[in-house]
């Protein structure tokens, strides 16, 4: 008798648990639903909003598409809750440096907490003086403040030396751009962000 009462329990658990799983998968496939019709709703008012605001884009994928102006272009995403700033590019030349091949990038992204993050990728192969060809291929970032200031900087402390690389970085990116013209950006960028969520 004993040994049909526990197998009658452990036969009402599995059902509870199946029924269980079965529930909250079920629950998780219509939030999910849910979620892709909220998506699919904002990405046609985003589209709405950039024909109305004269803004021409372009989407990648599903969720984020880029829009350019002036050669600065901005990627924005879709989610549920809106259309989100992701981040703004923008190449730059640097001075008295021939380039054979490659670019400088700077990008700008919101880094939460009232703090941006600005990065450069340098892609180039420079010609020197005397002839001979150097790849300059680098990349570094660091996060402040909106206002960039270097007093501001946010030492990343999972690499060796971060206080020192973050500085070093603020100090190239300063050589190839300026507060101002990151500022514009950045603002242009959540201005944008702004007329697409109307």
């Amino acid at each position: 008798m004993k040994k049909n009462n526990v197998i009658k329990i452990i036969i009402i658990i599995f059902t509870v648990s199946l029924l269980f799983i079965i529930l909250i998968s079920t629950c998780v496939h219509i939030h999910r639903v849910k979620v892709k019709r909220q998506e699919a709703h904002v990405k046609e008012k985003a589209i709405g909003n950039a024909s109305k605001n004269g803004y021409s884009i372009q989407f990648d994928d599903e969720k984020t598409f880029c829009y350019e102006e002036d050669g600065v272009k901005y990627y924005f995403c879709i989610e549920a809750s809106g259309i989100c700033f992701d981040k703004c590019e923008y190449n730059v030349v640097e001075d008295g440096v021939e380039v054979k091949e490659g670019e400088i990038i700077i990008t700008i992204r919101d880094a939460g907490d009232d703090n941006v993050n600005v990065g450069y990728y340098d892609t180039r192969v420079i010609v020197l003086d005397d002839g001979t060809e150097r790849d300059r291929w680098s990349i570094g970032y660091f996060i402040s403040n909106k206002d960039y200031e270097e007093n501001s900087l946010e030492p990343n402390y999972f690499v060796p030396d971060g206080e020192f690389k973050m500085e070093q970085d603020y100090k190239t990116i300063m050589k190839f751009t300026t507060v101002e013209d990151l500022d514009e950006h950045y603002n242009k960028a959540l201005s944008i962000c702004n007329r697409l969520n109307e």
